[in-house]
């Protein structure tokens, strides 16, 4: 049994998928991901699972108040904007912008891609730590999306990233398009995805995050996520939820914390706008990110309920707004010192 808000509610077991035909997963570029003729059996969620939201002493998330500081978080950057700098000045970047690290983009066109990874990735972390500063996550590429754990790329960055003691991965996004997929089978393959992933997280000492990200892709909430994770060992398979991207799908930051409980691993903080344009006549609305304090964000709740939850995971601020690349830079520092102030201020909430 499983609270659900007031009530109790059990999770039924799914039965397995019998005689699946050849498949695809999309992606969000490049060509679809195609998976090899199998049964794509639905992972088991086993039942002791329930015990973890009935007993919070069990879990890697410590429920209560205050149950941790804000000085056990790590305010990391998503470096996404910084496409072009080397490693030197990558370091500069990051003390300018007053965080605690990076979440690197593993991406061609960056210091750290998918050609050099290997040697440019520990010299990066040296870097860093050199200065006080550390990586403790790396993102995966998106053109195409690294999502197949069989790719030898795949458990290459993994080895990589254990060597250089970088301990969290965020892998790519899988599509869905609603007038096309079947939605469990899609959630039956994803999750096949994924326990692979597990299998090369468990050799390697890492942690494969799927990441919140709203629009027609698996996992847009948090309990779109769960669905992905649930049954997979939260030590190798966590959630990153995005607080942004949580305010658009219209799942509150607490509850969707809840939800994958002692899945989360990350936090992003990114701010969204919500805009409405009429087109020959007809609404449509649009989203967009922006500045930490234009959009629609209350970081200092935020860090407030983390602190009660006692999440100790990077809390990775993404600046991903219009603007040239200096525009970011310096909103990055802007919003950086924003939420520094609202960490402050969550300790008195």
């Amino acid at each position: 049994m499983i609270a659900c808000g007031l009530i109790s509610c059990r999770l039924k077991q799914p039965k397995p998928a019998r005689g699946r035909r050849r498949g695809e997963v999309k992606v969000t570029s490049g060509e679809p991901y195609r998976l090899a003729s199998e049964d794509f059996a639905f992972t088991q969620l086993p039942a002791e699972r329930a015990n973890c939201w009935e007993s919070a002493n069990q879990c890697s998330v410590s429920i209560g108040k205050h149950a941790m500081g804000i000085e056990h978080m790590k305010l990391i950057l998503f470096a996404k904007h910084l496409s072009g700098f080397e490693i030197d000045d990558l370091v500069k970047q990051a003390k300018a912008s007053g965080v605690d690290g990076f979440d690197f983009p593993l991406r061609h066109g960056y210091a750290v891609n998918p050609d050099n990874f290997e040697s440019a990735l520990p010299r990066l972390v040296r870097a860093m730590e050199d200065e006080g500063m550390s990586i403790p996550m790396c993102t995966g590429e998106t053109k195409p999306q690294l999502v197949d754990p069989d790719d030898p790329k795949s458990e290459a960055i993994l080895g990589a990233m254990s060597a250089s003691g970088v301990r969290i991965l965020k892998m790519g996004y899988v599509g869905f398009e609603p007038l096309q997929d079947n939605y469990r089978e899609t959630l039956q393959r994803t999750r096949r995805l994924i326990q692979g992933w597990e299998k090369l997280a468990k050799k390697h000492g890492v942690t494969v995050v799927y990441h919140t990200h709203s629009g027609y892709y698996m996992g847009c909430t948090a309990a779109g996520v769960l669905d992905l994770i649930e049954g997979f060992d939260p030590n190798y398979i966590g959630a990153y939820l995005d607080a942004g991207h949580l305010s658009v799908a219209g799942e509150r930051f607490p509850v969707a914390c809840s939800i994958v409980h002692d899945y989360l691993k990350v936090v992003a903080i990114k701010s969204m706008v919500k805009t409405k344009e009429l087109q020959n006549g007809r609404t449509r609305i649009h989203h967009h990110a922006s500045p930490i304090d234009e959009g629609y964000l209350e970081p200092d709740r935020i860090f407030a309920h983390l602190r009660d939850i006692g999440f100790s995971g990077p809390v990775s601020v993404h600046v991903e707004y219009a603007g040239t690349q200096q525009e970011l830079i310096d909103g990055a520092i802007r919003d950086v010192k924003i939420l520094r102030d609202a960490m402050v201020v969550s300790e008195t909430m």
